[in-house]
């Protein structure tokens, strides 16, 4: 039965009760009368009973239109006023009341709304007031979010229990797809150590979660691992509150190389790190040994002393062998930019010469890809050795593009050099670079495609030596921030400081509940039959929507899609024929979800669908749930439309992207945020009691099959 429903009958039953008791009253004090004065009284309701009938007709008219009257002017306005009350919430801009009911009642709202926009104008100035005062804080919120996001190292900040609390985009490029290496989603409160399941990486993790009283430093860890098909390079520090010597655990994580040079370069410095660890475990175990047991047989202490010895020969020896063994300087593990030549050039020959002529023939921007810091020491050393071959003999210098390639010239008159002592010279380490060994002029240009050429110019008869470099495509424009193309880093600071909650999961409060809100669209109404055509989703942490963590898939179906199914969600057979089927998309949506509570509107509907797969694909969703629509109406069980779009209009939410997965679960997930405070008026504050609620509404009797 409908609350209106139920609340009508309760409204007839009263005044029934009433009539009923009056009528009892009546004839109570007729039978109470002496017997003289009760047949007279007879004689004349007998004598007047023409009268007396169209008087009780009369009455019971005038009482049936009270009633009516009462019912609509007075008793349901002001049940609906009290469920208005109970769902105002003065840190939201509630609209005004509705003014029904009787001109009192109308009076009263009316004065009421005056005061909420009175208050809501105050409040206006006040949060003027605090944006002001925040406007320095902002400020430093987004250029700490530029320089994260500046930053090309994936950077990951986890709290003590090793749950997400920030990552950059860099991050979510590395590590936020799910496959077969990476089989967990990144995203903030999850377990650092399942997206990174690599055991020497968890490991490490976990010595940074042990709480160590005396050692008030930061503790600073380095690896080198694979992961999947990709090597990877980790610094692991942890940072220590001082107060409570909990902090967090600060991840910087880079991708060392694709290639087959890089990899098998960046895979030797592995390879050595690897063989030295089992020298250094035998010299530290031995020398504690030693420290712990000062008292030990001389002939053990020899035993020890003698195997550090061999295990710091073992050292020198790699050390050495690592060091003489060849290395070429590849270009493809330098860490390259995109550079504009005319103005790199001229700033070089600025610090270097200063006094030199220079002769720029091309006016536009072009850009080599270059190490500048490589670039910089190379460009020094064949000024210096010019100077040192030309002495006094003024340096011209020339730049002019030459098809695909850009060259930079110096040019000298009456003096020659040989070109076999230049080559000899180019090859000689000259450059000691950021690296481990000194490296030659030549090496530096090769891996930079750069070609050098000494000739003599027949025209002027000027000797010139050249450098020839290849062009490349000029830099993309940076995105603006916060943009598609250029995202914010997500983080949430809380969770950093959250103490654990040892609360079974049902008791936990739900503002304290890791959610995920989700929603599909489907070829038909009926489970059974029907197929899903594509899932949305997006997370909830700490009452904030997490609009950069999202999943958006379309669904192959492998059936012909109805075109009244289409006309409602737009999605048409050619844009799913190329989409994964049902059986790739639930594992992938899964691993998304995974230890969260799923929220949806009307989700039994969805919930069939996903329990329709799981014989099939293995993936069973036993999550706990919540369903907006239950909750909407334990807040507000008069209410006779509990749909999303009443649920938006209700809430003042924009309706964008309505009948899209993602974009209904989207809207579905603000329409829950403003929930929560209206169920804790209704006392309901845990998962617990949200569920046992909603099970008492009408709606969860509603079953799909």
């Amino acid at each position: 039965m409908k609350p209106k429903t139920r609340l009508i009958l309760k409204w007839y039953g009263l005044n029934a009760t009433m009539l009923a008791l009056g009528f009892t009253l009546v004839i109570g004090a007729f039978y109470s009368l002496p017997t003289e004065q009760s047949h007279l009284l007879l004689d004349l309701l007998y004598q007047y009973r023409l009268a007396v009938g169209a008087f009780l007709l009369a009455g019971l008219v005038v009482w049936g239109w009270g009633t009516q009257w009462m019912l609509e002017q007075v008793w349901l306005p002001l049940h609906r006023l009290k469920e208005q009350v109970q769902a105002f919430n003065p840190q939201d801009h509630n609209g005004p009341f509705s003014e029904n009911g009787n001109p009192l009642l109308q009076t009263i709202l009316q004065t009421w709304n005056q005061k909420i926009v009175a208050i809501n104008q105050s409040r206006d100035a006040v949060e003027q007031r605090i944006q002001g005062s925040n406007r320095q804080l902002k400020q430093e919120h987004h250029a700490f979010e530029l320089l994260i996001e500046s930053l090309q190292s994936s950077v990951i900040v986890c709290n003590f229990r090793g749950e997400v609390v920030l990552y950059n985009q860099s991050a979510k490029n590395l590590l936020g797809s799910c496959d077969a290496s990476m089989p967990h989603y990144i995203g903030l409160g999850r377990k650092i150590e399942k997206i990174l399941p690599n055991p020497l990486f968890q490991k490490l993790i976990a010595r940074c979660q042990v709480v160590d009283h005396q050692n008030t430093s930061d503790q600073h860890e380095h690896l080198v691992f694979k992961q999947g098909e990709r090597l990877l390079k980790a610094q692991i520090i942890h940072l220590k509150d001082q107060e409570n010597f909990r902090g967090g655990i600060l991840v910087i994580i880079q991708k060392l190389g694709d290639s087959p040079d890089s990899t098998a370069w960046i895979a030797r410095e592995a390879q050595l790190l690897e063989n030295l660890r089992h020298p250094v475990a035998n010299v530290r175990s031995s020398f504690e040994m030693l420290y712990d047991f000062p008292e030990m047989p001389a002939d053990k202490q020899r035993n020890f002393q003698s195997n550090i010895l061999s295990s710091l020969n073992h050292l020198t020896e790699l050390l050495n062998t690592h060091q003489q063994a060849p290395v070429e300087l590849s270009s493809t593990h330098l860490n390259k930019s995109k550079v504009e030549i005319r103005s790199w050039m001229s700033q070089q020959l600025q610090e270097m010469e200063p006094d030199s002529s220079e002769s720029f023939e091309i006016n536009e921007n072009y850009y080599v890809l270059i190490n500048p810091h490589l670039m910089e020491l190379a460009f020094a050393h064949l000024l210096d050795y010019l100077r040192e071959q030309l002495g006094d003999t003024p340096i011209g210098y020339r730049l002019f593009q030459k098809g695909s390639l850009v060259c930079t010239e110096w040019r000298w008159q009456n003096v020659v050099f040989d070109h076999h002592s230049l080559r000899s010279w180019l090859t000689e380490k000259h450059v000691t670079p950021l690296q481990s060994r000194p490296v030659a002029i030549l090496e530096i240009l090769v891996s930079h495609d750069v070609e050098l050429w000494m000739g003599r110019d027949t025209v002027t008869d000027d000797s010139f030596l050249r450098l020839s470099w290849p062009l490349c495509d000029p830099p993309e424009s940076r995105p603006v921030r916060g943009s598609a193309q250029f995202p914010l880093p997500q983080y949430d600071w809380s969770l950093l400081f959250s103490e654990s909650v040892d609360a079974a999961l049902l008791d936990m409060p739900l503002e304290q509940l890791y959610y995920s809100v989700f929603d599909t669209e489907t070829t038909g109404l009926v489970p059974s039959q029907d197929e899903i055509l594509s899932i949305g989703a997006i997370r909830i942490i700490n009452r904030k929507l997490l609009n950069g963590e999202s999943f958006n898939e379309l669904v192959n179906p492998q059936c012909s899609i109805p075109p009244a199914s289409t006309r409602i969600h737009g999605i048409t057979q050619k844009a799913v024929d190329d989409k994964p089927t049902v059986n790739q998309i639930l594992p992938q949506f899964y691993h998304f979800v995974e230890n969260t509570t799923l929220i949806g509107h009307n989700v039994a509907f969805d919930l069939a669908f996903l329990k329709k797969y799981e014989s099939q694909t293995g993936v069973v969703f036993d999550h706990p749930v919540l369903d907006t629509l239950l909750l909407s109406a334990v807040i507000a069980p008069l209410e006779e439309n509990h749909g999303l779009d009443a649920l938006a209009e209700r809430f003042g939410l924009p309706c964008v992207n309505r009948h899209n997965a993602l974009g209904d679960a989207l809207l579905t997930g603000q329409v829950f945020l403003k929930l929560i405070p209206l169920l804790h008026q209704q006392k309901i504050y845990t998962l617990r009691e949200a569920q046992a609620a909603s099970k008492q509404t009408s709606y969860a009797r509603i079953a799909y099959n």
